[in-house]
């Protein structure tokens, strides 16, 4: 296999594993809110929202990123850095349970924005056995 093909090769593999992080964060913050409130309201404790949040992106090779466009890095920039935000206020809020509640529905429509705009850019159509929810809509009302 010549190097171009293989590069070719990683970059989708590179962008099918980004999208379906990108999709696994959403849909799996949004599965599990009030789960993770109630949590919060009963132990005061952040791991299961700082788990949910867990990413490789901070932690990819550069030798792996240069195989993404320009446009893909911007739209990963931009929802990478409402989680980073969201994992900051998450690691330390002192929230009651409500206004923590409020806060995350409102990051979550954000989140999902940027997280369509990112899978959109990655240009990778997700099986929906993989990622379980999608498209990522979040119902109105919620």
């Amino acid at each position: 296999m010549t190097g171009g093909s293989a590069d070719v090769t990683r970059a989708d593999r590179l962008r099918l594993l980004l999208a379906m992080e990108v999709a696994r964060v959403v849909v799996q913050l949004r599965e599990r809110l009030e789960f993770m409130v109630t949590i919060w309201s009963r132990h005061r404790s952040r791991e299961p929202f700082l788990d949910t949040l867990f990413t490789r992106w901070r932690t990819a090779a550069l030798p792996d990123l240069v195989l993404l466009e320009p446009a893909q890095v911007r739209a990963l920039e931009g929802f990478y850095a409402v989680v980073d935000d969201l994992r900051l206020y998450l690691t330390w809020t002192d929230d009651m349970p409500v206004t923590l509640h409020d806060a995350l529905e409102a990051r979550l429509v954000e989140l999902t924005e940027f997280g369509e705009l990112a899978i959109e850019a990655l240009g990778v159509q997700l099986p929906e056995e993989v990622v379980g929810s999608l498209p990522l809509d979040v119902p109105e009302g919620e």
